[in-house]
């Protein structure tokens, strides 16, 4: 049996160490869709932290969502979050920030995605302290608000690659450095589905590596300069242009950090400080807002 989240178990006598929101971008999404969460939390009193993943596997933050019948752990293969990085001390008052995608993973053992059918549906996350792994007993740190989501049939277009989803979910996140030649074929024909965003990312990721590595992202023909100069730059401007121009849905605050990073290594820093000056506005609570304001004080 599949064991169900209730709070009395989760958290303890004690009063949390972490007070943990979450939200999501978009709240109305299709079948099998990757969703994003935005998770934040503030240290009530002093606190570590657990890294994303251990050397066990286990997360530091556990994402339960409840299908109609109580809350069930859903375990992304993703292995959870980017932001928090490894082991992280907090002084009361002190913050952090993290987004968690999920995309497919299990629950109970099962393989499957987050949402495989329509209907209502509410999720939390749990964020889990430093000595659970070696107690063998979890140590609760925060547990979020719930949200609801609601899972809708896709459109016409959605439907006909619903079908190979189902069959590959893994399709949706497309490994950093592989060439997936049927994501790029998707991509080609659906070039606006939202089911592509997330990988959307990965791949624009590899075309900004291959100009680190002297390579044009496209071809992957070597050019002169080993990922420096003005060939270099030129490309990580022109990448940045592109990115600029996308529509990336609820994973368009991915989509500006990378268009302002591309910029500022590309030396075009004033375009780089207008995009970072729209993360900071759009994405005012996030950690990506965060560097954003960072980098407008460094100049």
């Amino acid at each position: 049996m599949i064991p169900a989240l209730a709070a009395i178990l989760l958290i303890q006598s004690s009063a949390p160490s972490l007070r943990v929101e979450i939200s999501t971008p978009k709240k109305r999404i299709w079948v099998c869709e990757p969703v994003k969460l935005t998770v934040r939390a503030t240290a009530t009193r002093p606190v570590t932290t657990d890294p994303i993943v251990d050397t066990a596997g286990n997360e530091a933050i556990q994402t339960w969502i409840d299908y109609g019948t109580g809350f069930v752990r859903y375990f992304d293969y993703s292995g959870g979050s980017e932001g928090v990085g490894g082991q992280r001390s907090l002084k009361a008052g002190e913050r952090l920030a993290t987004t968690v995608v999920l995309v497919n993973g299990e629950v109970g053992g099962q393989p499957t995605v987050p949402f495989p059918t329509a209907g209502r549906r509410t999720l939390r996350v749990v964020i889990r302290g430093a000595s659970e792994r070696d107690r063998g007993t979890p140590t609760v740190l925060g547990e979020s608000n719930p949200i609801e989501v609601e899972v809708i049939a896709p459109s016409a277009d959605g439907l006909r690659l619903l079908e190979r989803i189902r069959q590959r979910p893994e399709i949706l996140r497309v490994a950093r450095g592989v060439d997936d030649a049927e994501f790029e074929s998707l991509l080609t024909k659906f070039p606006g589905s939202p089911y592509l965003s997330w990988g959307r990312r990965a791949v624009m990721v590899d075309r900004i590596q291959r100009i680190a590595n002297g390579l044009y992202p496209d071809s992957g023909e070597r050019f002169s300069g080993v990922g420096r100069g003005p060939i270099a730059e030129r490309l990580l401007r022109e990448l940045g242009t592109e990115l600029l121009h996308e529509d990336w849905g609820q994973f368009d605050e991915e989509r500006l950090l990378l268009a302002a990073e591309s910029m500022e290594r590309g030396k075009a820093r004033d375009d780089a400080q207008e995009v970072w000056a729209q993360l900071a506005d759009r994405f005012p609570d996030s950690e990506t807002a965060e560097r954003a304001r960072r980098s407008r004080k460094a100049r």
